[in-house]
């Protein structure tokens, strides 16, 4: 069954229209309850549809394990959020906190179901490497290359591990933060040519935050604290209160583009980052400051219907839906965490019904970008593709209205304007 099929069910529709409708009421824990209500259906679709098993392209045979298996060399994962990637971990975060939220255990478990699938079959998948072959959707998996899809995955493992101490688990995160470690050497080595990129924050600095917070060690701590500083000073406009997406070394400028989703994952980085970095760490009052003047910033070019410009302070360009759920969390969050003033609720209150209204009446959410790459042209943006229900959107989604309903618990009703 497709992925989305949930989403596009005759069965659904009436009711998810009928939601949408509903969202719009003022008192704080209806609104809780209806945010409730919009999730399960996209958060119990991926958990009942997400299939823990390897599929052989050639003969289309399904395996529960690859243990004992010769190598195959047409072996496929089918479900996107068992791919190892960064999407998928938000996923398996999202999941969680939302579970915890609701006392779901079927979303609590979903990512550690997944990284006992991941690990229970790792000796197979290193038997497959060793022969020069990848599992397709795995490929990223024990290859220690890219920081974005072993940071994020990581990150959401050790939440897993702090419930299950597997030692297979503790030895994969060492071996991550020895490759980031020695990531950062290498990236100073050559930083005449190696571009940096904003949205980094998150997939390097959440995981050294958490590996932190289990271990105690100041050096993750620091590792974090230097991301967000160095960040702040090379993307940051004063001008706009704005970040942009790169900077390039060998020119010493950035792209002057502030594309919204990479503002977006620096903003969930660093409210993440804050919630394990020690209050008295010398870091943590600058970096503090920086998630706040990050907030102030992009909170301003919010739009009438509650969403940010996929080009932030670009008004002809359109309105993004998921760089705007990222948005929306980070706020919310900061907000719950009590790092960020609670003026800022309308902006996520605002924010999250902007994200209810992207809602088409089959359930897909309009408006979702799929990656991009760096450039300086502001055409390649523009023309950047829009699809619905991407799987960038999934994971903060669970996040943001995870922390939506936590906002509406925590005040009586929304504050109104004199």
């Amino acid at each position: 069954m497709n992925q989305y099929h949930y989403i596009r069910s005759t069965s659904m529709k009436k009711s998810l229209y009928l939601l949408t409708l509903v969202l719009m009421c003022d008192a704080p824990c209806a609104i809780a309850q209806n945010i409730e209500t919009f999730l399960r259906p996209y958060a119990d679709a991926i958990v009942k549809e997400t299939a823990f098993e390897f599929r052989d392209k050639k003969t289309n045979e399904k395996f529960l394990t690859a243990n004992n298996l010769p190598i195959k060399t047409e072996l496929e994962i089918e479900s996107e959020f068992l791919h190892w990637r960064y999407t998928s971990a938000l996923v398996y975060d999202g999941l969680r906190e939302l579970g915890k939220e609701l006392h779901e255990k079927s979303y609590i478990n979903f990512g550690a179901r997944a990284f006992t699938f991941f690990f229970d079959n790792k000796e197979y998948y290193e038997q497959v490497k060793s022969q020069g072959y990848a599992i397709e959707g795995l490929e990223n998996f024990i290859r220690f290359q890219g920081v974005w899809n072993d940071g994020a995955q990581t990150a959401a493992l050790i939440r897993v591990y702090q419930d299950d101490q597997r030692a297979d688990y503790l030895e994969y995160m060492k071996q991550v933060s020895d490759f980031f470690f020695n990531y950062e050497k290498q990236q100073a080595s050559d930083n005449k040519e190696r571009p940096k990129n904003v949205d980094q924050i998150y997939t390097k600095g959440v995981f050294m935050a958490r590996i932190g917070q289990l271990t105690g060690e100041s050096k993750y701590f620091d590792y974090c604290v230097r991301e967000v500083l160095e960040a702040d000073s090379l993307f940051y406009h004063p001008m706009t209160g704005l970040y942009s997406q790169y900077y390039y070394p060998h020119l010493g400028v950035t792209n002057n583009i502030s594309w919204l989703r990479g503002i977006g994952w620096a903003a969930i980085g660093i409210v993440n980052i804050l919630s394990d970095l020690p209050e008295d760490h010398p870091g943590y009052e600058d970096v503090l400051k920086v998630f706040q003047k990050m907030i102030v910033g992009i909170s301003a070019y919010q739009t009438k219907s509650g969403l940010w410009h996929h080009l932030v302070d670009r008004m002809d360009c359109f309105e993004e839906t998921s760089g705007s759920t990222y948005i929306v969390y980070a706020i919310a969050k900061g907000i719950n965490d009590g790092v960020l003033d609670p003026l800022y609720r309308d902006v996520a209150m605002a924010g999250w019904q902007g994200i209810v209204s992207m809602q088409d009446v089959d359930g897909s959410i309009k408006n979702v970008t799929s990656g991009v790459s760096g450039s300086t042209s502001p055409s390649y943006y523009y023309n950047n593709s829009i699809n619905e229900s991407d799987a960038h959107l999934y994971g903060p989604l669970f996040l943001a209205g995870t922390e939506m309903m936590k906002l509406y618990k925590q005040y009586d009703k929304p504050k109104t304007r004199n």
